[in-house]
């Protein structure tokens, strides 16, 4: 019989990135087999998102920055790059799920598994995987900080707040 163990901050923090990637993109291949389309779950997710980790209103896009890439590293992405002036904040994340997911899951259980891999558990594709940057996105733009995604050459996915 196994002796339970405590599991350290660093084994809790890389089950959960698997964890919660894997929930969200199952919620993601259910309303695609449900509806045909992963957008309206997205539309609903990002409006209630919006409103429970909306950026407060005047905070900017430094705070509206914080906020995005700090849920967007809970979840496993790595964050590449990023920028900032009082009007524009850029960053560049890596595709969802980040190689710091499948490298955490390697080197603090030994299990080995692929970006692919995650996607697949799910039931998911790359593209409707990383429609989650729009849902925690949603939360920037409720603080009236524009949000817009795309692709950033072959390395991720660009991310653009700017307010006016």
């Amino acid at each position: 019989m196994m002796e339970p163990r405590k599991y350290s901050p660093a084994e809790l923090l890389a089950w959960s990135r698997l964890a919660g990637l894997t929930l969200v993109g199952l919620a993601l291949a259910y309303a695609r087999e449900r509806d045909g389309s992963v957008d309206e779950f997205v539309d609903f997710a990002s409006a209630r998102l919006a409103e429970s980790w909306g950026a407060p209103a005047g905070g900017g896009v430094e705070v509206a920055l914080l906020g995005l890439l700090l849920n967007a590293e809970a979840l496993g992405a790595d964050v590449l790059s990023r920028a900032m002036n009082p009007e524009e904040a850029e960053a560049v994340l890596s595709d969802l799920p980040g190689e710091r997911v499948v490298r955490d899951l390697d080197d603090r259980f030994e299990v080995q598994l692929t970006a692919e891999d995650v996607l697949a558990a799910a039931g998911v594709n790359q593209a409707e995987m990383n429609r989650v940057y729009d849902m925690i996105g949603a939360a920037a733009a409720a603080a009236g900080v524009e949000y817009r995604r795309e692709p950033a050459a072959a390395v991720g996915q660009r991310i653009v707040l700017r307010t006016w």
